[in-house]
């Protein structure tokens, strides 16, 4: 312990320093998209080696001969478009976001707020402080002592990380599985005697597409279609090996400690036993004395030390069980919070990261449509000023040729253009990979009709029952529309 807290007086400047460092990292990454636009103001306001200047040195910046922007140009608007994109959203998708979170049953979750992320990491170092200590009993007797706090101490670092990491995914795998089990009681509630299986209608339904899809299923079905874990795949993979690893380090840490308070105490007994020796050795003041008397003497010291031990024995053990028994209560509090926070819907937490804060459709709406204007403001200004700076280059380049009148055509080009161009590419993109998970589906539900015969003597199911009857030759055979994958 002593080892420890000099290692701690004599590093106070690097480990404030890495704590300062730690802190700064946080409040970055917390602030990252304010900085980087920020930076990439900075960025192009520098003169000679700002953003523009080296885009415009550079040899290939020709314009492209299908619609006429120049390399320069698509830079400037693609840096800009990223940050466009990130407040694109109007009150539709707020509304969306509402629906899909109602859906999945998650309106009042959240994620884990920052003073939370701090108090965990202040229980990081807490238990690492306290694993340090117990290694450094007995973890590393052949080391050199003034390697053993370093030793010790990333060790028990590691052991801790490892820890909390371990106990809030278990945490969060209870709450899927919770919701697993939820999600079952409130379809065998709803669905009453209709002949209906617990499966997806036909795939997950994304943040993007139509909530409204799936109203016509019942709410436990449109429930499953956003969870990120059916009712069959519920597991403990991470609890199982998370409560082996705290009642583990329980144990170690605690026989360890006891193992130490007997090795003490038998020195301690030592000692004494060698004093008592020296003492009797030494010349007695006053003469011998009688044996009767010396015999209760001895008796009375070997009884107080017998009590001694004890009481220091009791008071140790009693001692040691409480450290335990809080180590394994903190583990319990960070299985908490990983139940009590996160999200069990596929797309549940970017739901609610984008409609955090605001009450209203309204105020989400006119929050992200002022950040455009502000990005489009920008962007445009510097897009102005980079085809400023291609009809100089060209006007002086008597090779330029037809990029003249490209570059005096610049007006046409704008930052709107190009966001229009780019968002006509993504719903093209949506609808490719949507006509792709359609056409698997059909092909997967096509062969579960070819490998699963009909059942016989069943009456003719309704659409979206998800039961079949043999084929009728009068009767035109009804399609359903649930996917063949069951997650019952």
């Amino acid at each position: 312990m002593d080892a420890v807290l000099d290692f701690v007086k004599s590093n106070a400047v690097p480990i404030a320093l890495g704590t300062g460092i730690l802190l700064v990292a946080l409040l970055i990454y917390a602030q990252r998209r304010y900085i980087s636009w920020m930076l990439m103001g900075i960025d192009y306001s520098l003169p000679w080696i700002g953003r523009p200047s080296r885009q415009m040195r550079k040899k290939n910046n020709r314009p492209d001969p299908r619609n006429g922007w120049f390399p320069a140009e698509n830079k400037v608007c693609g840096d800009h478009y990223k940050f466009y994109k990130t407040y694109a959203a109007d009150n539709t998708f707020f509304v969306s976001c509402r629906d899909y979170l109602e859906k999945v049953e998650e309106l009042d979750r959240r994620s884990m707020p920052w003073y939370l992320l701090l108090m965990i990491g202040f229980l990081i170092i807490a238990e690492a402080y306290g694993f340090s200590y117990v290694l450094t009993l007995w973890g590393f007797i052949q080391a050199a002592e003034k390697d053993v706090p370093y030793l010790a101490g990333s060790l028990a670092l590691i052991l801790a990380v490892v820890a909390v990491i371990a106990t809030h995914l278990a945490g969060h795998e209870q709450y899927l599985n919770l919701m697993a089990r939820r999600c079952r009681r409130s379809f065998l509630n709803d669905k009453g005697n209709l002949p209906v299986s617990l499966r997806r209608s036909g795939h997950s339904v994304r943040l993007g597409q139509n909530q409204h899809a799936d109203d016509g299923e019942l709410p436990s079905i449109q429930m499953l279609n956003r969870l990120k874990r059916p009712p069959s795949e519920i597991s403990n993979a991470w609890t199982i090996p998370a409560i082996v690893y705290i009642i583990f380090i329980a144990v170690a840490s605690t026989y360890i400690r006891v193992d130490s308070f007997n090795v003490s105490a038998i020195d301690e007994q030592t000692r004494r036993e060698e004093l008592s020796q020296v003492d009797s050795g030494s010349v007695k003041v006053g003469g011998n004395i009688p044996d009767k008397y010396a015999s209760f003497n001895a008796n009375a010291t070997e009884k107080t030390s017998e009590d001694r031990k004890d009481a220091d024995r009791n008071g140790a053990w009693w001692t040691f069980a409480t450290m335990a028994v809080i180590f394994i209560a903190i583990q319990f509090v960070a299985i908490m919070l990983g139940k009590n926070y996160g999200f069990a819907g596929s797309e549940s937490k970017k739901a609610w990261a984008a409609t955090n804060g605001f009450t209203s459709e309204e105020e989400f709406d006119s929050y992200n449509a002022e950040k455009r204007e502000v990005v489009t403001h920008t962007a445009q200004a510097r897009l102005s000023d980079i085809q400023g700076r291609i009809l100089t280059a060209v006007e002086n380049d008597p090779s330029s040729g037809e990029q003249i009148q490209w570059a005096i055509n610049a007006g046409a080009r704008t930052f709107i253009q190009y966001v229009d161009a780019k968002e006509q590419e993504e719903i093209a993109k949506e609808q490719r990979k949507a006509a792709r998970e359609t056409a698997k589906h059909a092909a997967l539900y096509a062969q579960s009709q070819q490998e699963v015969p009909y059942p016989q003597n069943q009456p003719l199911g309704q659409p979206g029952w998800g039961q079949s009857s043999p084929p009728n030759p009068s009767q035109e055979m009804p399609q359903p529309h649930y996917s063949p994958t069951d997650v019952s």
